[in-house]
């Protein structure tokens, strides 16, 4: 993910924020973690294309929004 460049580094960080956030408040199971951070990643994966540090932050809050969301399921 890292090497593909553009927002996914933000994209997968925001949703392990998200998830290891889950995890210790124990909404989360630790192998829960990475479910939610490959499911977020792989949703956003246009996250490659970006012009501006508006889009890094725009992939950032989609992300996290999008993790917050898969917690429930």
């Amino acid at each position: 993910c890292i090497g593909k460049g553009g927002a996914l580094p933000a994209v997968l960080n925001a949703a392990n924020e998200i998830a290891v956030g889950a995890f210790l408040h124990k909404q989360l199971s630790y192998t829960g973690i990475f479910d939610v951070v490959t499911d977020t990643v792989n949703a956003l994966s246009d996250a490659k294309n970006i012009s501006s540090i508006d889009d890094i932050f725009a992939f950032d809050a989609a992300a996290r929004k999008l993790a917050t969301e898969f917690l429930s399921r």
